[in-house]
C-alpha cells in the first residue's frame, strides 16, 4: 500500500488522510463516484475538525451504472501475463499468449485489463485491432508497429541503410492494399523477408523497457501478418517482447483457433469463457456499486437471457435501467420485482440496442450518425463542421450537439475513453 499522505505532510489529519486515500484508490469503483459525495465529506470535516473516527463516502451516491471495471475472475490469467513480462524483460526472449472465446465473452475487456497491468510494470504498449476491412492489407500491424517504435526511438536514431528497403516495401504494400507481391514469394524468400523484418524490429526496440504488443481480433488479420506471427513464435526470437493476441473462437473463413494453438506449441492459450451463474451477483455488485437485494429467481432469469455473456449482461442492465425496473433511490439500487417478472427481454444484442435508439428523435439520430463516422477521432468542432455541411437549414449549434451527445452517453450508446475521446457502439 502507498504511504499515507500524513507521512509526507504531518499537518494532514487522519480523517483527511482517508479522504485523500479514497480519491487515489486503485479501482475506479472504490473512489468517489460523485463530486457531491466528496463535497459532503469535506464539509463534514470542516465542521468537525476534531473527529478522528471517520468513514468517507457514506453520502456518496452515483445513479449511474459502472461498466468500466476490470475483468472479473481473470486474476490468474492477468498474473501470468505480468509474470511473463518480468521474465521477458530479464531474458529478452519473446513470450506469446492467445486469449480466445466467443463473441461477447470479454476478450477486449481482458486486453484492457492486461494493458493496465502492463503499464504499471513500465512496459511500452503497442495496440492494434483488426477488422474485416484489414484482411486484404498485408502487414498492416507490422508497419504501424515499426512507425510507432521509430517515433519512440532516440532523436538521433537512423534505420540502417540495408534495412530501409524493408520498411519501404511494407509501406508500399499497405498503401497499395495489395498482397500479391508477398503471395508470389517462395517460402524461402518469405522466410528471408521475415528475418530482415525481425532484424529491423530488434533495431527499433527500446533498451530500457520491454515491449507489449496487443493485437485484438486477429481472426481478421491478413495471411502475411499471421505467417509473421507464426515465424516470431516458432523461432522463439531473442526479443524483449510479450505478444498478447485475442481472437474469436468461431469458425472464421481464414482462421481456426485450435489450429493456431496446435501449430504454435510455445503459445500460451488463455480461454475467455462466459460467466457461470454463481458469478452473476459479483458482476452486478461491480456494476451497481453494492449487492442487489433480489431472490435467486432473478439471477436464474438473468442467466437464461444472457447465458453469462458479459456483453449481454451489460446490455440487459442498460435495458432494465431504461425501463425503470432498476431504480436508484437514497444512494442504492433496487429492483421492481413485479415489473421484472412481466418483462419480456431479448437475448438479441441488436434488439437491446434498438430500444435505446428508439428514444431519439430523427434529427438526433442524424447527428449521432455523423458523430459515429468520426469514431475514436471524434471532437466537437469537427462534428459541428460536418453537421453544418449536412443540414441544409436549422444547422445545430454547439448547445444542441452537446445535449445530443450527453443524451447518448446517458443511454450508454457511447463511452468516454481514457484519452478524453468518445467511442460509439
Amino acid at each position: 500500500a502507498p504511504p499515507l499522505p500524513s507521512s509526507l505532510v504531518p499537518e494532514i489529519s487522519p480523517a483527511l488522510d482517508k479522504i485523500i486515500t479514497k480519491l487515489l484508490e486503485k479501482e475506479p469503483e472504490n473512489r468517489y463516484q460523485s463530486a457531491m459525495g466528496l463535497c459532503d465529506d469535506l464539509t463534514y470535516l470542516l465542521q468537525h475538525p476534531e473527529k478522528k473516527s471517520f468513514a468517507p463516502g457514506l453520502n456518496d451516491f452515483s445513479g449511474k451504472l459502472n461498466f468500466k471495471f476490470q475483468s472479473l475472475f481473470r486474476d490468474k490469467e492477468l498474473s501470468e501475463i505480468t509474470n511473463s513480462l518480468k521474465i521477458t524483460a530479464g531474458s529478452r526472449k519473446l513470450s506469446a499468449f492467445l486469449c480466445y472465446g466467443p463473441s461477447g465473452a470479454g476478450k477486449s475487456n481482458f486486453l484492457w485489463a492486461a494493458k493496465s497491468k502492463l503499464l504499471k510494470e513500465k512496459a511500452l504498449i503497442f495496440e492494434h485491432s483488426s477488422s474485416p476491412a484489414s484482411t486484404h492489407t498485408p502487414f498492416a500491424p507490422a508497419r504501424e508497429l515499426l512507425s510507432f517504435l521509430a517515433s519512440n526511438s532516440a532523436p538521433n536514431f537512423t534505420i540502417p541503410a540495408d534495412l530501409r528497403e524493408i520498411f519501404q516495401e511494407l509501406t508500399s504494400a499497405t498503401e497499395s492494399n495489395s498482397n500479391s507481391s508477398f503471395q508470389s514469394l517462395p517460402s524461402q524468400s518469405l522466410s528471408s523477408f521475415f528475418k530482415k523484418l525481425t532484424t529491423l524490429l530488434s533495431h527499433l526496440l527500446p533498451l530500457e523497457k520491454p515491449l507489449a504488443i496487443l493485437l485484438d481480433d486477429i481472426q481478421w488479420l491478413d495471411s502475411e501478418s499471421l505467417d509473421f506471427i507464426h515465424f516470431l513464435i516458432k523461432a522463439e526470437q531473442t526479443l524483449p517482447i510479450i505478444l498478447i493476441l485475442a481472437a474469436r473462437d468461431e469458425q472464421e473463413q481464414n482462421f481456426h483457433t485450435q489450429d493456431f494453438i496446435n501449430s504454435n506449441p510455445s503459445l500460451k492459450p488463455l480461454p475467455i469463457t462466459f460467466f457461470k451463474k454463481e458469478i452473476l451477483p459479483s458482476f452486478l455488485e461491480k456494476a451497481l456499486g453494492h449487492m442487489l437485494d433480489v431472490s435467486p429467481l432473478f439471477y436464474d432469469k438473468l442467466y437464461e437471457i444472457t447465458l453469462g455473456s458479459p456483453l449481454y449482461l451489460l446490455e440487459t442492465l442498460k435495458t432494465l435501467d431504461e425501463k425503470k425496473i432498476l431504480l436508484f433511490k437514497n444512494g442504492k439500487w433496487s429492483l421492481n420485482h413485479s415489473a421484472f417478472t412481466k418483462l419480456k427481454l431479448s437475448s438479441d444484442i441488436h434488439c437491446l440496442d434498438l430500444f435505446s435508439i428508439q428514444s431519439f428523435q430523427p434529427r438526433e439520430l442524424e447527428i449521432l450518425s455523423i458523430a459515429a463516422l468520426l469514431g475514436e477521432g471524434f471532437n466537437l468542432s469537427l462534428l459541428s463542421y460536418m453537421c453544418a455541411q449536412y443540414f441544409a437549414s436549422e444547422k445545430p449549434d454547439f448547445a444542441e450537439l452537446i445535449r445530443v451527445i450527453d443524451k447518448a452517453r446517458s443511454k450508454f450508446l457511447i463511452e468516454e475513453l481514457i484519452q478524453g475521446t468518445l467511442h460509439y457502439y
